[in-house]
């Protein structure tokens, strides 16, 4: 997972590290609780709706970077569970 150039919330292409240049990886946190976790980014995020003529979902979720320039967005909080066995390997 990665933050695009544009601020865009990203994952890599299967069994690749391949990322487009100006993508950082760092910035995000895990504070933990007793049932759910927040995960979290220094820049916040927030969900921003895409255009569906385009073959797109409804929203995007974005971290306010620098090059982020969305507009109509909502930020949300990002919660987690704490899992100890592997349940997933690869994304879509």
């Amino acid at each position: 997972m990665y933050v695009g150039p544009k601020g865009a919330l990203r994952f890599t292409a299967p069994h690749s590290l391949s990322m487009p240049a100006g993508s950082t990886t760092g910035g995000f946190s895990i504070t933990e609780s007793a049932s759910f976790g927040t995960v979290g980014h220094a820049g916040g995020f927030v969900a921003c709706p895409v255009n569906k003529k385009k073959g797109g979902y409804p929203y995007q979720i974005f971290v306010q970077t620098e090059g982020f320039k969305e507009k109509g967005c909502e930020g949300f909080d990002l919660k987690a569970v704490n899992v100890t066995t592997p349940a997933a390997w690869q994304f879509l």
